[in-house]
């Protein structure tokens, strides 16, 4: 019998498919930028713009600094009037308007608004707060801020109103030309109605034109209340419709026809382990994990079709569980991506599972698994990092962004999660790096 907390990995099935062209970065520099505090894994952020790179984080005294630079010059360094506490879910995002503003949002969960926007495109000296973008009561109470864009550069800000368990997500669409933001939805697009609250990606451009989501919905704070994972699709944020293209009343709430797999409470759903893929004919698939009959945990997905209907699979076969419960920051030994469309009829799918990246190579027409291996990684080289102190207990961080022929990837150390709780001891700072690799 495994203990709880304690979950197995497939073992290797067959070998890993093909890559389907992906190209192979190579190792080309690393630049720190400076050092940042190491008391939580909060989430910092990279922005690559052409020759420009903004980085946002949290430096060893918990500010908010945004850096700049152009190519492999010096850094110019901005000051935020806010600062971070032990809450892991206070990440830092960063965006750029269509006359190329930056704007900055963070250090937020149910949290009055930190939101900067820049007056002249690439000077961050001009970063200023913004107290009100559309709506002061909403913004009293911000988690989950998001930025999104439309195909034409249109620039839109997603965010959660209240808390878990009891809130509802808005959209705001930024009107360039007045530098003013307008509510998309004037009742939000998903209401938990007192009672929940939803749990969603960020819109993804699908291949179809529209723009695709998928949430769950949460009852209490605990994660083990999850339910009910749903999906919609929308070209303008505005009007939304189900996989089968009905429209859908906003807001979306739970009675709402667009539910994908019916789980109940208690069935293993963890938000933020949620991806949307598509294949060849451009049907979505979403992946995702849940308890299994024995109560093992297990990926799944489940594609959609114009009928309406959602064909749900299992395709691992994991031994043993860590449950899914708790509230606060959590960790998880398993996370997911999205399929992507491979060679000769087949779906690839990424995942990790006790921090073993794993693809699996799956039939197009079946879903069936073929392959279930290691990942075979795209980075080539290993730069020799810099490490102020040996500590077992740091964990490494890390956010990527790509533009151009190279990979960008923020990286720096930290204490695990701590269910958003102060420790005793404030560990000293650490490096933030910036690595870089290239293709040919």
């Amino acid at each position: 019998m495994l203990a709880a907390n304690t979950l197995v990995c497939n073992k290797d099935r067959g070998v890993p498919g093909d890559s389907s062209g992906s190209p192979t970065y190579r190792y080309f520099s690393t630049t720190q930028v400076g050092t940042t505090w190491a008391g939580q894994p909060v989430g910092q952020d990279i922005l690559v713009d052409g020759s420009r790179q903004y980085v946002g984080y949290y430096d060893g005294h918990r500010r908010l600094i945004i850096k700049s630079r152009v190519g492999t010059g010096g850094w110019t360094t901005k000051v935020l009037d806010t600062s971070v506490d032990w809450d892991s879910h206070k990440y830092i995002t960063m965006e750029l308007d269509i006359n190329g503003n930056l704007h900055v949002a963070g250090n937020m969960h149910d949290s009055s608004l930190n939101y900067y926007m820049t007056s002249t495109p690439g000077n961050i000296a001009t970063l200023a707060r913004v107290p009100t973008l559309a709506n002061s009561t909403l913004e009293s109470r911000v988690t989950y801020p998001q930025f999104l864009k439309s195909a034409s550069g249109e620039l839109y800000f997603k965010f959660r109103y209240g808390r878990s368990g009891n809130g509802s997500e808005y959209i705001y669409r930024f009107i360039a030309p007045s530098r003013k933001w307008q509510v998309v939805a004037s009742r939000g697009i998903l209401d938990g109605q007192g009672n929940s609250s939803a749990y969603s990606t960020s819109p993804i451009p699908g291949p179809d034109g529209y723009f695709h989501m998928a949430w769950m919905w949460r009852d209490t704070t605990d994660v083990s209340t999850n339910h009910s994972l749903s999906y919609a699709k929308t070209k303008d944020f505005i009007h939304w419709q189900n996989v089968q293209g009905a429209n859908l009343t906003m807001p979306m709430t739970k009675q709402s026809p667009a539910t994908v797999d019916p789980a109940t409470v208690g069935s293993g759903l963890v938000n933020g382990i949620v991806g949307i893929g598509f294949d060849s004919a451009n049907r979505p698939i979403i992946s995702y994990t849940r308890y299994d009959a024995a109560r093992g945990n297990q990926l799944f997905l489940a594609r959609g079709d114009a009928s309406g209907t959602w064909y749900r699979t299992r395709i691992t076969r994991w031994n043993g569980v860590f449950p899914v419960q708790g509230t606060g920051s959590l960790r998880f030994p398993f996370s997911v991506g999205a399929v992507k469309r491979a060679a000769n009829g087949t779906l690839q799918l990424n995942y990790t599972c006790n921090s073993n990246t794993r693809t699996i190579v799956l039939d197009e027409k079946s879903l069936g698994v073929k392959s279930d291996a290691p990942t075979p990684s795209p980075l080539v080289g290993s730069p020799v990092l810099p490490v102020l102190r040996d500590d077992p207990q740091l964990v490494t961080n890390k956010t990527t962004t790509k533009s151009g022929k190279s990979v960008y990837i923020l990286q720096w150390r930290s204490m695990p999660v701590n269910g958003d709780k102060p420790r005793a001891v404030i560990p000293p700072s650490e490096p933030l790096l910036i690595l870089e690799y290239r293709a040919p």
